[in-house]
This record gives C-alpha cells, structure tokens and sequence, in this order.
C-alpha cells in the first residue's frame, strides 16, 4: 500500500477484509485503491482552477483536469461495479420518501 494516501489505503483495507479473496478480486482492489488516490490529487489540482480554459485555437473548453477526473470516477464506478460493490443501503425513515413528497407536491 506504500504509495497510496490514507483514504486509498483505508478503501483497499476495508476492500481487502476476506482473507479468501482470489487473486483477481485483489488486483481490482488495488486498481480501486490508486483510482482514489489520484481522484484525491486530481481533486487538489482543481482546488482554486478555472473550470473552464481556452485551447489553442482560442475556443472554451472544459480543465483538462476535470475532464480526467469525470473519467477516473466512471472507472472507479467501473471497477466498484466488477467486484460486486453495490449502493449504499436505503435509510427508511418511516415517514414518506423524497420521491412520495415532490408527487404529493405534483398534484
């Protein structure tokens, strides 16, 4: 885990907690892992950038930073999604879901 920062490593650990992973389980964990590790420094480039540059040709276009980001995100999403990492478990409240309350609202 050397080169990861403490969220990478958290993620890998927490990831890694079946000692009867297979071989390739590990690999993506690992993927997963640095995925987060560079979305953290992707994340530190954008902090203060301009959102939006100007190319060669003088027209706007979005930070190349941020267009990488969008991309190591989707193959976090990607990996997450090959090794079975599913949604987040659904708090129910009790009480109506935001979905009930904006077609309540609808009618």
């Amino acid at each position: 885990m050397g080169d990861l920062n403490e969220r990478a490593q958290e993620l890998q650990k927490s990831l890694e907690a079946d000692p009867q992973l297979p071989a390739a389980s590990r690999a993506l964990i690992l993927q997963a892992a640095r995925i987060s590790h560079r979305l953290d420094e992707l994340d530190a480039a954008l902090e203060g950038a301009p959102l939006m540059m100007t190319n060669a040709k003088g027209d706007p276009v979005a930070n190349p930073l941020l267009t990488e980001s969008r991309q190591q995100a989707l193959a976090l999403r990607q990996v997450f999604a090959s090794l079975g990492v599913g949604k987040l478990p659904e708090v129910n409240s009790g009480g109506p879901s935001l979905m009930d309350l904006l077609a309540a609202a609808m009618k």
